[in-house]
């Protein structure tokens, strides 16, 4: 049986019981126009800036989803399967990750030191580099929001989004 979803009145108390809206049952902007698809529909615009400032900095292999390793990667290694939890992806598509970050010479993997069973990732020289141009490109890029929205505007989204963050039990430190 499917259960009817009503809105609440502004002003109501939550042990009143909500009365169903007909308009805005059909009323569908809702999903276009709430703060989680803005939010996404902002990470990909910069997600893809920072990737093509990747690309003209010589980075011709350069992809989004390379940028899940590189903002997850201790300088001094990380798990497999701590990147794959920080990435919030499975630890066998963080693994191809790795493979293709290796493949283009960003990281290697190397015997934990702490454990011989285990093994860490880690950037090479050439990985060090890119997390170099990264940051540049990181910057560039929150630059030209910043012209284009304000820098006031960006830096009240970034506190604001700070404090959600870290405010989320799940989320530890917000990283």
């Amino acid at each position: 049986m499917a259960r009817k979803v009503t809105a609440r009145p502004a002003g109501s108390r939550p042990d009143q019981p909500a009365q169903a809206s007909p308009a805005s049952a059909r009323d569908d902007s809702w999903r276009h126009d709430n703060i989680g698809r803005l939010l996404n529909g902002a990470v990909r615009r910069f997600e893809a800036r920072v990737i093509e400032l990747m690309v003209d900095a010589g980075y011709a292999g350069a992809r989004i989803s390379h940028l899940s390793l590189t903002r997850n990667i201790d300088r001094d290694g990380t798990r497999v399967t701590e990147l794959a939890q920080r990435s919030a992806m499975t630890k066998q598509a963080m693994g191809e990750l790795v493979d293709q970050c290796a493949d283009l010479g960003l990281v290697q993997r190397q015997k934990d030191a702490a454990d011989g069973r285990a093994r860490i990732v880690t950037f090479t020289e050439m990985g060090l580099k890119w997390l170099e141009d990264c940051r540049a490109a990181v910057v560039q890029a929150e630059r030209e929001m910043s012209q284009e929205i304000g820098t006031h505007q960006l830096e009240l989204i970034k506190d604001a989004l700070r404090r959600y963050g870290v405010s989320h039990p799940s989320l530890g430190r917000g990283e």
